[in-house]
């Protein structure tokens, strides 16, 4: 974006900022398509295997990316500046589709702070650094390629998932942002938290660890930006998602549209179940999802750094910095508004054949809980990590190729309560859970 674009942002901006001259605000406000583009480049690369999450790729780039917030100097989750380990929040979590039965891996959210003026009030913008990782390694959901390339001796023979589009890009533009920030020195109202979530792509695993876990007390995080997939396709629209948990995100939009040659297109108000925004929701954290809904080589090998506009990359992600001081700095109330009636907070996938029977199960079909949102239906109702459901109100789970929520696995309902049969270890556990 031409510097010219954001110049009636900064007029808001440099109200509220003492620090640095005009001049130099302007200079250094301005997002760095070079940057934008060294880092996709690094996260997609072979190096880090796809970033599947759990495995030793993945880890390198987290590492990575809590080496850029050391370098920018961000408060790190461990509030210590000793090694890039400071900024990691380490979880386990049950894999998807994985050779080995009920697998159990380690990893790590990053995690890395701007201090505001109000050191009791957070803005988190966040987005999942996992990616689909490489053949042979636990994942959901990995594709073959689709298109003219796929009948290519190079991509049949391609055994890593690079994931750019989804979502090395959205984690460009977090760190990018974040030096923004740092070196633009901006006063922000309420202090920002940044965080890369692993193991989404198993089932918002990373993201539901962090609202379990938060690294501050809950109440203070007053709203959340998450970015997912922020460019991909040449034709998909820019636009967000979930701005029904709070009027403020409209508001900022409306305002942000006026003074750039960016829109951001509302496409739906309520929550959806299938990305890091989710768990937030249901813990009454308003929260968005800002991206594209790009499936073009999505989830396949031909994810690759060198396909994308990173032109729009910048313009977009200029965007999001307006976006977020203004959120950062607003005096709106952040009172949950959204509708929570039919979302349950329960994650997972399919049970393979192995860990079915493990489990003494010889149906076709069952659902392997991975993570439980705290506070949500699915919590309050006992489920836990590590459940395995194979019955809804007594009839067995219909098949489907993707589950990710136990939404799904329910399927739309008139009834107010559905009766649930688990499997837990070697136990039969009867509970009900309430949908509406």
């Amino acid at each position: 974006m031409k510097l010219f674009l954001i110049l009636p942002f900064l007029s808001l901006i440099l109200i509220s900022c003492n620090k640095r001259t005009t001049a130099e605000v302007e200079k250094n406000i301005e997002i760095s398509s070079f940057k934008l583009k060294e880092h996709v480049y690094k996260l997609a690369s072979d190096e880090f295997e796809g970033r599947g999450a759990g495995y030793k790729g993945e880890k390198e780039a987290a590492k990575y990316i809590a080496g850029v917030f050391k370098e920018l100097r961000l408060e790190p989750f461990q509030k210590k500046y000793s090694n890039y380990r400071d900024y990691f929040q380490e979880f386990d979590f049950y894999t998807i589709e994985s050779s080995n039965p009920w697998e159990i891996l380690s990893t790590q959210n990053v995690v890395g702070f701007i201090e505001g003026e109000t050191r009791n009030e957070y803005i988190v913008v966040g987005g999942h650094h996992d990616g689909q990782g490489m053949t042979g390694q636990a994942i959901l959901g990995r594709d073959a390629a689709e298109s003219e390339a796929t009948d290519s001796i190079l991509t049949l023979k391609d055994t890593i998932w690079n994931s750019a589009v989804d979502n090395a890009v959205s984690i460009a533009v977090i760190m990018e942002i974040a030096r923004v920030l740092q070196e633009s020195n901006v006063k922000l109202k309420r202090s920002i938290i940044f965080a890369t979530f692993s193991a989404e792509e198993s089932a918002l695993d990373g993201s539901t660890y962090f609202v379990n876990h938060p690294v501050v007390p809950k109440q203070q995080i007053k709203g959340m930006i998450n970015l997912e997939k922020i460019v991909g396709d040449s034709d998909v629209e820019f636009l967000y998602v979930s701005y029904g948990t709070n009027s403020i995100f409209e508001d900022i939009r409306k305002l942000a549209d006026t003074v750039s040659d960016i829109k951001l297109t509302p496409f739906y108000p309520g929550i959806i179940a299938d990305t890091d925004h989710y768990a937030f929701t249901q813990r009454s954290i308003p929260a968005i999802t800002i991206g594209t809904g790009s499936r073009i080589n999505v989830h396949t090998t031909l994810d690759h750094a060198d396909s994308l506009d990173y032109i729009l990359l910048k313009n977009r992600s200029q965007y999001i910095l307006n976006y977020l001081i203004q959120l950062a700095n607003s005096s709106g109330n952040f009172t949950f508004e959204g509708d929570l009636s039919s979302l349950l907070g329960v994650s997972g996938g399919l049970a393979t054949n192995e860990e079915k029977l493990m489990r003494n199960f010889d149906g076709e079909v069952a659902f392997k809980v991975t993570s439980v949102v705290k506070d949500s239906k699915g919590y309050i109702s006992g489920l836990i990590p590590g459940d395995l459901i194979v019955a809804i109100d007594d009839k067995p789970i219909k098949h489907q190729k993707f589950y990710q929520g136990l939404e799904d696995v329910i399927g739309e309902s008139d009834k107010k309560i559905a009766t649930l049969k688990i499997i837990r270890e070697n136990q039969i556990v009867i509970s009900t859970i309430t949908m509406h």
